[in-house]
């Protein structure tokens, strides 16, 4: 009766030795796995971002070629506004010194 006790008592200790290694197979695996899809996600996240800094900097690039661009043809204009200015300034000097030598 004693062994056969001992005997049911060590099946007992053998099982559950054998489930507390289960266990932790088991939890080697989920945790490689949840590793496994944060390092996914991680990737996946520093992509997206990349990749919407990239059209965020085209963007601000076009805006910027696009200001620049206004901002050469406003000065154009300025400089045939200044320069038909001039001209009409030259023009009246010239008057002036004529009539003054007249």
């Amino acid at each position: 009766m004693v062994e056969e006790t001992i005997h049911r008592i060590r099946e007992t200790e053998a099982k559950a030795d054998e489930m507390v290694r289960e266990a932790e197979k088991k939890r080697e695996e989920i945790l490689e796995a949840a590793k496994k899809e944060a390092q996914m996600a991680s990737a996946q996240l520093i992509a997206r971002a990349r990749s919407q800094a990239l059209t965020v900097a085209e963007k601000a690039r076009d805006e910027g070629s696009e200001a620049a661009e206004a901002a050469m043809v406003q000065t154009e204009k300025e400089v045939e506004e200044l320069r038909a200015l001039a001209m009409k300034r030259e023009a009246e000097a010239v008057d002036r010194v004529l009539s003054m030598l007249v």
